[in-house]
């Protein structure tokens, strides 16, 4: 069969029109329906939308030429399918296809079978099909009990919250029918729970709030007064009793203290320096023979001469027979004192052995002994 393929400007022999339509956007080849703003690309996603007038074979910038029906030969409009391929709208704007819209609600519309592969179709015209999902349509109330068998329905055909105290017959429901977790405290009503529910050791810390437990939940042996303990009497009632507290070690006194007695008693602060161990004064003289600080009993620094510095405590030793010792910045430099009385001490410093005293070097100061 020998064809002749007609221009772009008509569609072999079929019926077309020519229409203008300023500033269109429609496309080569697609499938067009009627609006009320003028021609629009169709589609078979609804059944408005599927009601197609026919095929565009040709467009300039404002017209449209349209086939209403009949063989197209136009470049571009025809796919290249087989021979005797039926096409049909498709669901979104676009060439004719041989895919066929399926899905509930769209539209299976043929709208022509090819006749040469890639260069002619004849175009059909029928009306489109909406598509169901093929389910029968049941009237409202139609199912009655006489019309289902027994153990049709399970748990899948119920609605939520659909069975209630009305759809249940009395003594339904027993422990068995509740999910792990249900009863909350929404559904348990005030003063429904007491000891005999709980179960052994379910009171634990994270059960109980702050301060929930005072004496009065305690099992003691007796009542107790103001200042006593709480102690572990294993014989008692609860094995806890109130008990009062003893009064601790006694403070020892100054004859204690520098006897170094054996007892059980503490030391008060005031009365440390009483201790044979601890340095009853020290201080750290300067080379120009003023009293730094900080410094311990110390009343005061008198330079009395070169090398020659007087101190005077503040509380006196109880005789002169107090230990001094000195130590300076300068290794080789000596120290000598001699103890003036129980109240104070004179020190010397001399650079070396062949040296006469002098005043170059600091003087760090110690003294022990019984006050």
């Amino acid at each position: 069969m020998a064809l002749t393929k007609i221009g772009a400007t008509l569609g072999g022999s079929a019926d077309v029109i020519t229409v203008t339509q300023a500033g269109h956007t429609l496309t080569l080849g697609y499938p067009v329906k009627m609006t009320a703003s003028g021609y629009a690309h169709a589609t078979a996603n609804s059944a408005p939308n599927a009601e197609v007038v026919g095929i565009i074979i040709a467009t300039t910038t404002n017209t449209l030429t349209i086939a209403l029906g009949g063989r197209i030969t136009v470049d571009g409009c025809v796919p290249n399918v087989t021979a005797g391929t039926v096409l049909f709208l498709q669901v979104s704007a676009g060439l004719l296809a041989a895919a066929e819209p399926s899905s509930a609600g769209e539209i299976s519309k043929p709208m022509a079978v090819v006749t040469v592969a890639n260069s002619e179709m004849i175009m059909v015209q029928q009306r489109g099909e909406v598509l169901s999902t093929g389910a029968a349509v049941i009237a409202d109330g139609s199912i009655s009990l006489a019309k289902m068998a027994v153990n049709s329905i399970d748990s899948d055909q119920y609605v939520d919250g659909s069975i209630d105290l009305v759809h249940m017959s009395a003594n339904s429901i027993d422990s068995d029918q509740y999910v792990d977790g249900s009863i909350d405290t929404v559904h348990i009503g005030n003063d429904q729970i007491d000891s005999q529910h709980y179960a052994a050791g379910s009171v634990d810390l994270e059960h109980m709030s702050s301060q929930s437990v005072d004496e009065d939940n305690l099992y003691i042996s007796n009542a107790g007064n103001n200042g006593e303990f709480l102690s572990k009497q294993s014989g008692n009632n609860g094995g806890l009793t109130w008990a009062a507290a003893s009064s601790g070690p006694s403070q020892a006194d100054q004859t204690a203290i520098e006897a170094r007695t054996n007892e059980d008693t503490y030391i008060p602060p005031d009365l440390l320096q009483h201790h044979k161990g601890v340095a009853k004064a020290w201080c750290m003289v300067s080379a120009a023979g003023t009293l730094n600080t900080p410094s311990y009993n110390i009343d005061s620094i008198h330079d009395t001469g070169t090398g020659n510095r007087l101190v005077t405590f503040v509380t006196s030793f109880s005789n002169s027979q107090f230990n001094i010792h000195g130590l300076s910045d300068q290794i080789g430099t000596m120290i000598y004192a001699e103890r003036a009385n129980a109240s104070s001490f004179r020190f010397y410093t001399q650079t070396n052995a062949t040296t006469p005293v002098n005043d170059d070097r600091y003087a760090g100061l110690g003294c022990y002994g019984d006050q």
